[in-house]
């Protein structure tokens, strides 16, 4: 696959799943709403290095102490 074909692809998936759209200053709930959309998002990514898993780029948004917690991976 090249490179050209990878973005597409990403584009398309990213362009597939539209996040909620927040006017104004957002509150507390749509912010959590916010990063669970971005959660789903990531998991569905395939990765090159061994450590996600099935879990997709899903460490890059939660963070190291949150993935640990929640997948038991590094």
């Amino acid at each position: 696959m090249d490179y050209e074909s990878v973005r597409q692809q990403t584009r398309d998936a990213v362009l597939a799943r539209p996040f909620t759209r927040v006017t104004g200053k957002p509150t507390f709930e749509q912010k959590e709403q916010f990063i669970e959309e971005a959660e789903d998002l990531a998991m569905n990514f395939a990765v090159s290095y061994p450590w996600p898993g099935q879990h997709g780029l899903l460490a890059e948004i939660m963070g190291a102490h949150k993935y640990l917690t929640e997948t038991g991976k590094h």
